[in-house]
């Protein structure tokens, strides 16, 4: 794809060359959802590297073990290295609050719960509070789950949230506070008018966590998405659609997975959510950006996935351009994508070359030159000599 990478100017070798193209290869290979070539290139790029660019490669690893359905380890490694960067702390939260909501959570084992909680408050993240709260609802340990419910609604948390913490109130046997609570959060949150003070739902948005529907998802988070598949096209009901849906994602099969989160769009409204943002990742797996993002605004969804998936889609729009020889195209899709987020440091990368090859070198080498500045590597260097043949470029 990127062939300029293989043939700078100068002095670089054949070999380093190679190493140039690892990482951003890396992140180009996860972008298009194709986990295990980009596992492989992360792990190989960690041994090779140190500092900020070992870092990266750690958060790589996390995060394709994680596209590949291999949750735990990709949990273990966020967590051993969530301090070296916010990035892999944010991931392991993401990562434990989506265990922590699923019909089987793992064991809460050897400080588990209380490195997620130190990292909860230090990111303050509302999905990984409701998270905890609604475990802690689901043990009835209610006074813990107001607690945590008021703390997630206080960092911008949803509905969700606000029904826990009158649920919760409620199970602490206030009644009058519940339906105080209840009172003041209907007109910021309607739905919550149909909500009846009588037996609080169970945890983890209702679900019960036996029968079949579980055990599938026991399947999946033991790493065998073909077993829950199996189980899963058996059960009824949007969350099983749902669940099919990942299976399959799991699988690598995003076309199909995108008809079973179809399916699962008739749901309530967390599952709804879900599955529209499920369907939005396929889409993007097949390439099919303008889809995903379509997705996405089918449903309303929290402003950071609609975000995650819009800044996901132009990320996909650049590389295509670029893989296709249409750097103004490349230079397009990366503008508009810096409106939404940051531009990571891969995709600046990609907008150097993208601007050596429409002839803005005064522009390119400000990007090479502030890469460089801040983490001097093979790739930097490639870019400054391309610019410049006569710089003699140094192997790492």
């Amino acid at each position: 794809m990127l062939d300029v990478l293989a043939r700078p100017a100068g002095t670089v070798a054949q070999g380093d060359n190679e190493m140039i193209n690892t990482r951003l290869l890396a992140w180009l290979h996860r972008r298009a959802g194709r986990h295990g070539e980009a596992l492989a290139l992360f792990e190989r790029a960690s041994t090779a590297t140190t500092g900020a660019a070992a870092a990266d490669a750690t958060l790589g690893r996390a995060l394709s073990l994680a596209g590949l359905g291999r949750g735990a380890e990709a949990e273990q490694i966020a967590r051993e290295n969530r301090k070296t960067s916010t990035a892999l702390e944010d991931l392991f939260v993401g990562l434990v609050a989506e265990d922590l909501t699923s019909a089987t959570p793992r064991p809460a084992t050897d400080g588990r719960l209380e490195d997620f909680a130190d990292a909860v408050r230090a990111r303050q993240s509302a999905p990984g509070a409701s998270a905890l709260a609604w475990y802690a609802f689901g043990l009835k340990q209610h006074q813990a789950a107001a607690a945590w419910f008021e703390m997630a609604l206080a960092w911008g948390a949803d509905d969700e949230a606000a029904e826990g913490h009158v649920l919760a109130t409620l199970g602490l046997g206030d009644k009058a506070a519940a339906a105080a609570l209840l009172a003041a959060y209907t007109p910021r949150y309607p739905r919550l008018a149909r909500l009846t003070l009588t037996a609080p739902r169970t945890s983890n948005g209702g679900r019960s966590g036996g029968g079949a529907l579980a055990k599938a998802e026991k399947a999946r988070k033991a790493g065998d998405p073909a077993a829950c598949l199996r189980l899963a096209v058996s059960i009824a009901g949007a969350e099983a659609a749902l669940l099919k849906g990942w299976c399959l994602m799991d699988l690598n099969r995003p076309e199909e997975a995108a008809l079973a989160f179809n399916a699962a769009l008739s749901g309530d409204g967390k599952t709804s959510r879900d599955a529209a943002y499920g369907k939005s990742l396929a889409m993007l797996r097949v390439g099919r950006s303008f889809d995903a993002v379509e997705a996405a605004q089918s449903v309303n969804q929290p402003t950071e996935r609609r975000q995650e998936v819009a800044s996901a889609a132009l990320a996909q729009a650049a590389a295509s351009s670029f893989e296709a020889g249409n750097y103004a195209g490349t230079l397009a899709a990366l503008d508009r994508r810096r409106l939404l987020v940051p531009e990571p440091r891969d995709l600046m990368l990609l907008r150097g070359w993208a601007l050596i090859h429409t002839g803005q070198k005064t522009a390119a080498r400000e990007v090479f030159t502030l890469l460089d500045r801040q983490l001097s590597s093979r790739e930097t260097r490639a870019g400054l000599q391309e610019l410049d043949p006569i710089l003699i470029v140094d192997s790492e």
